[in-house]
């Protein structure tokens, strides 16, 4: 594929409120912000995208589903649920059902890529072959004239991100070298000697054209 587009969902409940992360997915979706965030990107990316060709695919989680949905509404396409496309299942237990306490975490084990928070957790080496095998299959089985539209999380980003590079995991220093932003745009192209390169990252700049963006150096 030539160019991909990246989304990291907008604004949902634990980005305002830490008792959010022990609530179910479910219950876990956009705030009203988060709405208005995923409006202007949508409109954005029906500014921008115009007549191209492509296909919209989604993690199956609230907020990042929730989010495709909007953008699918502007765009004129119904997204995919993809749940390779979640995002790590660490320190909280992504699959939860109702309001739990978090898991007993394990510190025993230092390793970066190998950490196993709690038993039903996955490493990040887990996690980022969950995402690149999705990838793999993506990059075979889609219409190389679509440009593919996800929709996902801050830490799948990262690991979409080295699998475009083609870099190796242990390349990294660390889990998440560089922050993602709710309601942002990433785009993965390939440059004229058709090699893979980053040409935006955390674009949001359509945020602050509708004045709901963060201040510049804010967290």
């Amino acid at each position: 594929m030539k160019s991909m587009i990246l989304i990291q969902h907008c604004q949902s409940h634990h980005h305002v409120n830490p008792e959010a992360f022990f609530w179910p997915d479910s219950a876990n979706g956009l705030t009203s912000l988060g709405r208005r965030q995923a409006a202007c990107l949508a409109s954005r990316l029906h500014d921008e995208l115009g007549q191209t060709s492509c296909r919209l695919y989604a993690s199956d989680m609230t907020r990042a589903f929730e989010t495709a949905d909007i953008i699918g509404g502007q765009i004129g396409q119904t997204p995919s649920r993809i749940p390779e496309l979640r995002e790590w299942n660490g320190r909280f237990a992504v699959e939860r059902t109702e309001i739990e306490e978090e898991r007993t975490i394990d510190e025993s084990n230092g390793s970066l890529f190998d950490w196993r928070p709690f038993p039903e957790a996955e490493t990040w080496r887990e996690f980022h072959a969950r995402v690149s095998i999705w990838l793999d299959e993506l990059a075979t089985q889609d219409d190389p004239t679509d440009v593919p539209i996800l929709v996902m999380h801050g830490g799948t980003k990262i690991n979409i991100i080295l699998w475009w590079l083609g870099l190796a995991l242990d390349a990294l220093s660390e889990r998440a070298p560089f922050a993602g932003m709710p309601g942002s745009i990433t785009v993965l192209n390939r440059n004229r000697s058709d090699n893979p390169v980053v040409d935006r990252l955390n674009d949001a700049a359509h945020l602050y054209s509708c004045g709901i963006a963060r201040g510049l150096l804010s967290s």
